[in-house]
């Protein structure tokens, strides 16, 4: 069995607030990208139908806006708002299967449909 380890202090709700901030948010888009081994990976595991995808913590939806091309649904989950008001702007942000959530993973609910 897996020992779990406690959370850094330093990793606690004052660094997550930091992402937030606006000038946070459109700084992240200059972020290295994924490899494309990672979409790879993930496009094999696209297996079942319906085909759905949860990320959690998505920030400007980078994973989120390009498996939507590959997936029945998309679930984006992100406490910021300013992330998800300019992932909502980027190129498939606005795709009709891409369902973008305010919230913490802890609060997030799925709802079927």
């Amino acid at each position: 069995m897996m020992q779990a380890w406690p959370k850094p202090k330093h990793l606690g709700p004052e660094y997550g607030a930091q992402f937030s901030d606006p000038s946070v948010a459109s700084a992240y888009r200059f972020r290295p990208p994924y490899p494309d081994e990672v979409y790879t990976l993930l496009e094999g595991l696209l297996v079942d139908v319906p085909r759905l995808v949860l990320e959690l913590g998505c920030g400007l939806g980078e994973i989120a806006r390009r498996l939507a091309t590959q997936t029945d649904r998309v679930d984006a989950v992100e406490p910021s708002h300013a992330m998800l008001a300019l992932a909502r702007t980027l190129p498939g942000g606005g795709r009709q299967n891409v369902h973008w959530f305010c919230c913490t993973a802890e609060e997030f609910a799925y709802v079927p449909g």
